[in-house]
C-alpha cells in the first residue's frame, strides 16, 4: 500500500528504471496487474499525534478495507509466514495488501455474532445465507462468509467446525 505520501506528485517513481507493482493499493493509480486507487482505510494513519511517519500509527486495515484479501499469495517471500504483529500470513484464503492481515472482530473464527464461543447461534446465522452469493469481493460483508470467497457454503462449516463451542 502506498497511500499518503508527500513530497512528489507521483505516489511511486523511479531515478533510473521503471518501477513495476502488481496487487498493490496505490494514491493516485499506476498501471500493472490488480492494483487499486481506493482509501486503505487504515485505523488510524498519523496516530495520536497527527503526525504521519511516527511510532504511534496504525497501519492495521479497518473492517470495509479494499485491500483486504486483495494481495498475492505468490508475491510473498519465501519463508515469510507472519505479518508484523506475529498473526498468519494468510488468514482468509488470499494475503491482505499491506503489512498487517486482517483480523475479524470476532476473536475466534466461526464466531459470526462475536459471543465469544462458537455455537449454535453461530450456526443459525450462517445457514440464514446458506448458499447466498455475491461474487469475489476484496472483503467480507455476507453474514456467514467466513472464508470470504463470496459465498456461504460448506467451506465456512468447515472453518467453523473447526472452533466448535470453542470459547474465549
Amino acid at each position: 500500500i502506498v497511500w499518503g505520501n508527500t513530497g512528489s506528485s507521483s505516489q511511486i517513481f523511479g531515478s533510473s528504471s521503471a518501477v513495476t507493482a502488481n496487487y498493490s493499493n496505490i494514491q493516485g493509480g499506476f498501471s500493472g496487474t490488480n492494483n487499486i486507487n481506493q482509501d486503505p482505510l487504515f485505523v488510524d494513519a498519523d496516530g495520536a499525534d497527527n503526525t504521519v511517519g511516527t511510532l504511534d500509527d496504525d497501519l492495521r486495515l479497518q473492517v470495509f478495507s479494499p485491500s483486504i484479501n486483495s494481495g498475492d499469495n505468490a508475491a510473498i517471500p519465501s519463508g515469510i509466514t507472519t505479518d508484523l504483529d506475529g498473526n498468519s500470513r494468510i488468514i482468509a484464503a488470499v494475503v491482505d495488501m499491506g503489512a498487517y492481515e486482517f483480523l475479524s472482530p470476532c476473536s475466534l473464527v466461526g464466531d459470526i455474532n462475536c459471543d465469544g464461543i462458537v455455537d449454535s447461534l453461530d450456526l443459525s446465522l450462517l445457514a440464514d445465507n446458506w448458499l447466498s452469493t455475491i461474487g469475489f469481493v476484496s472483503h467480507c460483508i455476507l453474514v456467514g462468509d467466513i472464508n470470504c470467497d463470496g459465498m456461504v457454503d460448506l467451506l465456512d462449516v468447515a472453518l467453523m467446525a473447526g472452533n466448535w463451542l470453542a470459547t474465549i
